[in-house]
């Protein structure tokens, strides 16, 4: 946890702070729009070197599942991820209970390509609820299928989160790990922009061996998309999961995919 913190989050921050990425910057930009209440606190998810709120502009502190060492050694050959900015995991947890891992309540909880990957999306949406403040809020940013590597792949709904839930996953299960290595196109949310979306589909691999090869990698936890969706599909499985009891959030402002990005923007409080 950082210490020796401003005592508020100056929200102005979030549109004169120019030098940052221009992805965080689009998401510091919704949260500037959409987020009127006093930030003291904040708990990220996944951050790797791109926070939202970045320590030093309130009491922040970084939730993963894999140590700062841990995660260098894993993305120090992946272009994306500049090592020398990933931040300082302080809860290291390595279990889908994470809330009791977290000492204090926030006022905001950040997830950003996190829920995607998630088992048990029902379970961890609770566990949030648990993370944050009854007044504070929860910032996901999640991709739409439409502009990533999932294009090919169905819509996950309603349905299969409650059955996720009711089977308490832990971990991706062979099917998903092999919806992952069978339908994974090499295309890139800019590709999609620019030049239009995929006309054919073409398998990295043949179905028989992405069902073998997951199989094998199911017998450990394999990082994968268990979940896809769109803008529509998200909100459509959402509500009806808030209206059948399975999640005590709400949706309180919404932002669909802007042009040359890929992901949706939302901002969540407890009902």
């Amino acid at each position: 946890m950082s210490v020796g913190m401003p005592a508020a989050f100056d929200r102005e921050l979030l549109m004169t702070a120019k030098e940052l990425p221009e992805l965080v910057l689009q998401r510091r930009a919704f949260l500037y729009r959409h987020l009127h209440l006093e930030i003291r606190s904040t708990l990220e998810i996944g951050a790797l070197n791109t926070p939202t709120i970045r320590p030093g502009e309130c009491q922040t502190s970084f939730l993963d599942w894999f140590h700062t060492d841990e995660l260098r050694a894993r993305h120090q050959d992946n272009p994306r991820v500049n090592v020398a900015d990933l931040v300082d995991v302080d809860n290291v947890v390595k279990s889908r209970d994470y809330a009791d891992y977290v000492i204090e309540a926030v006022d905001l909880m950040i997830a950003n390509h996190v829920i995607e990957h998630v088992p048990d999306p029902i379970h961890w949406l609770d566990q949030a609820r648990q993370c944050v403040k009854p007044d504070g809020r929860l910032f996901l940013s999640v991709p739409d299928r439409q502009y990533t590597f999932d294009y090919f792949r169905r819509e996950s709904d309603a349905v299969d989160l409650v059955e996720a839930y009711l089977d308490k996953r832990e971990r991706p299960t062979s099917a998903d790990i092999a919806r992952h290595l069978y339908y994974l196109t090499d295309i890139t949310h800019s590709e999609i922009w620019d030049t239009g979306p995929p006309l054919r589909f073409n398998s990295r691999m043949d179905f028989a061996e992405a069902l073998s090869r997951a199989r094998s990698l199911a017998e450990v936890y394999t990082d994968v998309h268990v979940w896809v969706f769109t803008s529509v599909t998200f909100r459509h499985l959402f509500n009806a999961l808030r209206e059948s009891g399975h999640v005590q959030w709400q949706i309180v402002a919404f932002e669909d995919v802007q042009p040359g990005q890929n992901e949706m923007r939302m901002l969540l409080r407890q009902q």
